[in-house]
């Protein structure tokens, strides 16, 4: 009994312990990957932000460090502030490169190691004076795979191209669910859900007022134009209509409601409006909608409701749209696929050069994906071969589509793995069990994501994909909750 029971607690430390190891062994690599490189080496960064930015932000961040110092709860709420509201000037003290090529009119650059990876990093020091669980997710093996299959990535990419840099350096969405996966399995942060969530509320006003800031200093038109330093317009609109989501459903379910939270999910929803992506206003109307159906109607009636769903959509666009002006459209996206982006031979107006844009940037992705189609070729490589793939605007870009960035990324083996983990597991709880059960609410959050990501990839931004992987797991979590409580849902 006792050999028994010694096994199973050494095969609950295995996967943990090893992911771990892996992942000390990326961010090692990564340091290391600068030296030898003459090429890198030459275009390495150090403060590229203001010097008193980047030392208030240390300020700010070690304030949060100490907050969160030997306390699961305090380190759950101060985990939103960490990921959302630190800016990334705090970066610039650590060697970085440039993400896409000098000549680039707007540059940025990224670090082998971020704040984020610091506070995952710290966490599981510290925390495990307090606790320590070592459960399973019954994702331990996929999460190994990925680990392994990011290694031998590695090593081919040295044997073929001798430089791993660019791509071990932006790889944050391995090392990311490194630290979110040991997080949950160690410590089970789940169970502490609603201190995250009284995190985001205190980080939202924060963000709102850093948008503001940023928006009159720019001189932005703050209806169509509201904007944040870290997140932009477009990723900014996205992860607000998913905060407003994920606020709204977790209400009085995950988290106490109160007039401040009310208030901040007023204000969050103000922010989405101002931000004028239309994108964001359809992955937050999208996800209400499908929401409402899956919870109201029938499967019957839903089955049967269907055909005229899609009858009605096409009725509205023979009479609503401008038929003609779509067709010769379509008519520019074939050009742009045989000839390549040439604008004066493309009628391009306000309201499709977005669209245009992105129509560009993914035929490109695809094509660099297809030569790459194993291990990808990691975000920084991606905006440094954009322009031999036909991609004509020289500013930091990336795919403006999350499913395709993690392809391109990062192949198609772990890019599927993340698309699993991130998407379809827990999104599809909403779909499980009998119509009007208890709703996931976190799976309602990711819903609203995963509509984003068909036109921006808001998994781009390090911050966002970190907040993000953190929901899904409660997505998964939650599940397993109810299955705990006796609750069936099959």
């Amino acid at each position: 009994m006792a050999t028994g029971v010694m096994s199973s607690k050494n095969s609950r430390h295995f996967a943990p312990s090893l992911v771990l190891c892996t992942y000390v062994s990326i961010l090692i690599l990564s340091a290391a990957s600068y030296l030898p490189f003459s090429d890198v080496t030459d275009n390495l960064v150090f403060f590229r932000y203001d010097r008193w930015l980047a030392a208030a932000s240390l300020l700010y961040f070690c304030c949060l460090l100490v907050f969160a110092f030997g306390n699961i709860k305090r380190f759950c709420l101060a985990l939103p502030l960490v990921l959302l509201t630190v800016p990334n000037a705090i970066n610039s003290l650590f060697p970085s490169i440039l993400l896409g090529p000098v000549s680039d009119y707007s540059n940025a650059a990224f670090p082998f190691v971020t704040h984020v990876d610091i506070y995952f990093i710290f966490g599981l020091f510290n925390l495990a004076r307090v606790r320590f669980i070592a459960s399973s997710l019954n994702i331990d093996a996929l999460i190994l795979a990925m680990m392994f299959f990011f290694m031998a990535a590695l090593i081919f990419i040295v044997f073929s191209a001798g430089d791993i840099t660019r791509y071990v350096n932006n790889a944050f969405h391995i090392r990311y669910l490194a630290g979110v996966y040991l997080l949950h399995t160690i410590f089970s942060i789940a169970e502490n859900r609603s201190a995250v969530l009284n995190g985001l509320i205190v980080a939202l006003p924060i963000i709102l007022l850093e948008c503001v800031f940023t928006t009159v200093v720019n001189g932005y038109s703050f209806f169509g134009h509201f904007s944040s330093g870290a997140f932009a317009n477009n990723v900014l609109g996205h992860f607000l209509a998913f905060a407003s989501v994920l606020l709204i459903f977790t209400r009085n379910i995950e988290y106490e409601s109160s007039l401040l939270s009310d208030i901040v999910i007023i204000l969050t929803l103000m922010g989405l409006a101002l931000t004028g992506v239309r994108g964001a206003y359809l992955s937050f109307s999208m996800c209400l909608v499908i929401v409402f159906s899956i919870t109201h109607i029938s499967r019957k009636v839903l089955s049967l409701l269907v055909p005229f769903v899609v009858f009605g959509l096409v009725m509205l666009a023979v009479l609503v749209l401008d038929l003609d002006y779509w067709a010769e459209f379509l008519t520019s996206v074939f050009y742009i696929i045989e000839n390549g982006f040439v604008a004066e031979n493309i009628r391009i107006d306000d309201t499709v050069t977005s669209m245009f844009t992105r129509v560009t940037l993914w035929i490109a992705t695809i094509q660099i994906y297809l030569d790459n189609i194993w291990f990808g070729v990691g975000f920084a490589q991606w905006n440094l071969l954009k322009a031999d793939y036909g991609v004509p605007f020289r500013v930091l870009l990336d795919p403006h589509n999350d499913y395709l960035f993690y392809l391109v990324s990062y192949g198609s083996v772990i890019g599927a793995c993340f698309f699993w983990l991130v998407f379809i597991k827990p999104i599809a709880y909403l779909f499980r069990g009998s119509i009007g059960a208890k709703l996931n609410p976190y799976s309602c959050a990711i819903l609203c994501f995963g509509f984003s990501g068909l036109t921006n990839a808001c998994s781009s931004k390090h911050q966002i994909f970190a907040f993000v992987l953190v929901i899904s797991f409660f997505a998964v979590f939650y599940q397993r909750h109810w299955s705990f409580q006796g609750v069936d849902r099959t």
